[in-house]
């Protein structure tokens, strides 16, 4: 992932050939208090550190609420999995623009 000078970031397949393109970058946040921050937490037990990170943004930092997201391919993530697998496009664009639509900023993308 690269970040160049017209505001986009260029997202590349370390598994395949560039296709070039970006995304545009979202505006950043003056701060955090009083926002509601949003999680996707994946893996099974990732959610244990998820919520200590959601006491800390809320308890240290502010933030009004803290909205989560649960996926796995697998089934087990936190046992409360919205979509299983990655062939049904359509539920993974309607889980994350509901959530989308509920928060202010998110935490995405975090391996374990």
């Amino acid at each position: 992932m690269t970040k160049n000078n017209t505001g986009t970031i260029e997202i590349m397949n370390p598994v395949g050939e560039f296709s070039g393109g970006g995304r545009k970058l979202s505006a950043l946040i003056p701060g955090v208090a009083g926002t509601t921050v949003g999680f996707r937490v994946q893996w099974p037990s990732f959610d244990i550190f998820m919520n200590r990170m959601g006491e800390l943004l809320t308890g240290e930092h502010a933030v009004k609420k803290v909205e989560t997201m649960f996926t796995g391919s697998d089934g087990t993530a936190a046992g409360k999995v919205t979509i299983r697998g990655r062939a049904d496009a359509q539920s993974w664009t309607k889980a994350y623009d509901d959530l989308a639509a509920k928060i202010d900023w998110g935490i995405f993308g975090l391996a374990a």
